[in-house]
């Protein structure tokens, strides 16, 4: 995986199974690890999934901007659909469900401008 830089946005290259799968930071929607790998769920693509662990990408996802949710998940706040309060999950653009971590909900809530009094 790199980042390469050009002057209208961000482009990554992700090598995978023997191809290199380029897209632009912004298109990416969520970033999650699963066991010892890590998917990447893109715009207008398929998930991709790598076989290093969420840790490899560190980097990435600090350069993208993408917002910690839960200890496995990143996720592209520009790619909120809608939060469900009563399940705490995060309907994102692709229509996957994400969980809302409880060490993330208050942070989360004030960055979406909901700011109740939160005690969970």
């Amino acid at each position: 995986m790199r980042l390469i830089e050009n002057k209208l946005n961000e482009k990554i290259t992700l090598s995978l199974e023997g191809k290199l799968i380029l897209f632009n930071s912004n298109e990416i929607i969520i970033i999650a690890g699963h066991k010892q790998s890590t998917r990447f769920f893109i715009e207008n693509k398929d998930i991709l999934t790598s076989s290093y662990h969420l840790g490899h990408f560190k980097n990435l996802i600090e350069q993208c901007r993408l917002e910690k949710v839960h200890r496995s998940y990143f996720i592209n706040t520009d790619k909120i659909q809608m939060y469900e309060i009563a399940d705490e999950t995060i309907l994102m653009s692709n229509n996957e469900r994400v969980p809302l971590g409880r060490f993330y909900k208050k942070e989360f809530l004030k960055r979406i401008g909901f700011y109740p009094d939160i005690k969970k």
